[in-house]
């Protein structure tokens, strides 16, 4: 969880970081879904892509670089690939009941 500024800056999506430089460049749902891949990178690695940079560091990386992948991605498929199908069976099921 985002208890601060410092740690949410790590889950941020490029686009949210430019959005805050450039208003007239708002985002959606994507930065969502970058949030939740950085989140499952977090899980499988014990921190955040960029943990050993300095925050102010981060922030202008993360808008330049590609995204970020994990170190070791043999070692996650099948971890990555239950992830995957547990969450768009979730998906599923909050639209079938909810919408």
């Amino acid at each position: 969880s985002c208890r601060d500024l410092i740690t949410c800056i790590f889950r941020m999506a490029p686009e949210v970081i430019v959005c805050e430089t450039i208003k007239d460049n708002p985002y959606d749902y994507k930065a969502d879904i970058w949030s939740l891949g950085i989140t499952n990178l977090e899980l499988a690695e014990m921190n955040p892509p960029g943990h050993d940079l300095h925050p102010a560091r981060v922030l202008l990386k993360i808008p330049k670089s590609p995204p970020p992948t994990l170190l070791y991605p043999d070692k996650w498929y099948v971890l990555s690939a239950s992830f995957l199908f547990f969450v768009l069976d979730n998906i599923q099921i909050y639209i079938h009941t909810y919408m």
